[in-house]
Parts: structure tokens; sequence; C-alpha cells
């Protein structure tokens, strides 16, 4: 593995294990948030864990395609949970499997996925820009990213 995309992946990483503290901080009685925040961070946080646990296990997939992948995964999520199979809600009973895959289906949480990745995407293409800046100078396009 090139120094470059072990580099990258650690990064990457970093984003996932910082993205799950926040989100679980977020849901917890451990800090004291406006309520505002309190309902859509964690959902919104969950997404962009998603997008960079994507980037992480693929660090050479352009960001689009992880920005779809981490939209479609996290709307599959959120669907699923109009799923109530005896199994699948026995699972939700422990905490931690009921924080990765919900409790019930909510609109609000399809706009927070969304916001969500869009943010990872936005932080993930000003990234690749300023590489791209520093190794080949101002002459960047739009679809190298």
């Amino acid at each position: 593995m090139k120094k470059n995309t072990l580099l990258k992946r650690l990064w990457f990483f970093g984003i996932v294990v910082m993205g799950s503290i926040i989100g679980i901080l977020s849901r917890s009685s451990l800090i004291q948030i406006p309520e505002f925040f309190s309902l859509y961070t964690g959902d919104t946080i969950w997404a962009f864990t998603a997008y960079y646990l994507i980037a992480f296990l693929f660090p050479k997939m352009k960001a689009k395609y992880r920005f779809l992948s981490a939209i479609s995964f996290s709307v599959f999520i959120e669907l699923s949970q109009l799923l109530k199979y005896e199994w699948l809600e026995s699972l939700r009973e422990f905490k931690i499997v009921g924080l990765m895959i919900g409790y019930g289906f909510k609109w609000s949480d399809l706009l927070c996925y969304l916001v969500g990745c869009l943010l990872a995407l936005g932080i993930d293409l000003l990234f690749k820009l300023s590489e791209k800046q520093a190794i080949l100078g101002n002459d960047i396009h739009l679809q190298d990213l």
C-alpha cells in the first residue's frame, strides 16, 4: 500500500472515530446541548461518519461515488426502520445497535442524512482541492475531484 493511501486511511479512520464519539455524545446525558441540536445532530453526524467509513474502506473512490454510497446506505438504514421483524427489534434493544440502525422511521432523518453527506462531501472536496493545488498548481477541474 502506498504511503499516501495509508495516510488517507488513517485520516479517514480518525474522522470515523471522532464522528462516532460526537454522535454518541449528542445522544447521551453527559453533555447538555440545545434541543434542536440534540434532535438532529446524531443523524447528521451518523451520515457524515458513514461517508468517511466508505472513504476509509475505499480510499481511491471518487468523492461523488462516496457521496452516493453514503446517502444510499443511510437511506437504506432509515427505510429498514419500517421493518418490524421480531429479530430486528430484539437487536435494537442493544443500545449500540439501536444507535447504529435506529429505532423508528422519521422523514426528518432523511434530511439530516443529506446534510451530513453534503457536509462530508464538501470537506472531502476541500481537502482534495488543496492537495491537488499543492501538486498541480492552479490547473484544477471539478471533474478531477
